[in-house]
This record gives structure tokens, C-alpha cells and sequence, in this order.
């Protein structure tokens, strides 16, 4: 598990600044593609989806990352 133990409150200023910034990087990158790397699902979407889906159980709210939590939503339905 990611920061096994943790809920996004625990974590460090520091760390929960690094991880708002990497957050906001792939929600950029994303930027109203489908997927990862286009139109198609691909190996990189699935390298992706579990990091993503811990962070967002651990009680991070991706609803601000409207391009990533559209892409998180396609990959679990």
C-alpha cells in the first residue's frame, strides 16, 4: 500500500505540497484525453490507476482535478 497507515490529514506539509504538485502534473498532462496517452486505454493508464485510487482512499479529494478524477472515473467503470 502507498503511505500504508496514512490518511491524507497525517501527512507532512511538505509531502502533501509534493503530492498536490504531482497531482496537479498529471491532471495537466491528462489535459481532456481519454486516457494517458490518448483515445486508448494502455499499459500506462494501468501503471497509473492503482497509485491514483490509493491516493484517493487514503481521503484526498481529486474533485479539483477535473481531467484526472474524469480518468480515474473510466478506468474503474
Amino acid at each position: 500500500m502507498l503511505l500504508e497507515g496514512c490518511s491524507a490529514g497525517d501527512l507532512e506539509p511538505g509531502t502533501a505540497n509534493a503530492l498536490k504538485q504531482n497531482l496537479e502534473h498529471l491532471d495537466g498532462f491528462l489535459g481532456g484525453k481519454l486516457f494517458v496517452t490518448g483515445d486508448q486505454m494502455t499499459v500506462a493508464d494501468f501503471a497509473l490507476v492503482s497509485t491514483v485510487a490509493q491516493i484517493q482512499d487514503l481521503g484526498w479529494s481529486l474533485d479539483c482535478y477535473r481531467d484526472l478524477h474524469g480518468w480515474l472515473g473510466r478506468m474503474k467503470s
